[in-house]
């Protein structure tokens, strides 16, 4: 790993701790379906508090936390790049 790589991984770090003390409140879209940022993701508080056991992630890399969460990646890139181009 070079360099540059090892300075975004540390910068998308730090993102994600100061989003887990800074936004970390869920958004009820319809019932039981939640919209939150990697701060809420990251808050074993906010997830029991809305009995949150799933998360679809959009971000790259993005790592269980809780062991009691699941997380399920989406490669939402190339979804928009096909619905795009059809």
């Amino acid at each position: 790993m070079d360099r540059i790589q090892k300075l975004m991984l540390a910068i998308k770090a730090m993102t994600a701790m100061k989003l887990t003390r800074e936004d970390n409140t869920a958004s009820e879209i319809i019932p039981n379906l939640f919209l939150g940022s990697v701060g809420v993701a990251f808050n074993k508080d906010s997830l029991a508090k809305h009995g949150i056991t799933h998360i679809l992630t959009c971000a790259d890399k993005i790592q269980p936390r809780f062991p009691s969460v699941s997380i399920h990646s989406y490669d939402f890139y190339n979804f928009l790049c096909r619905t795009l181009n059809t």
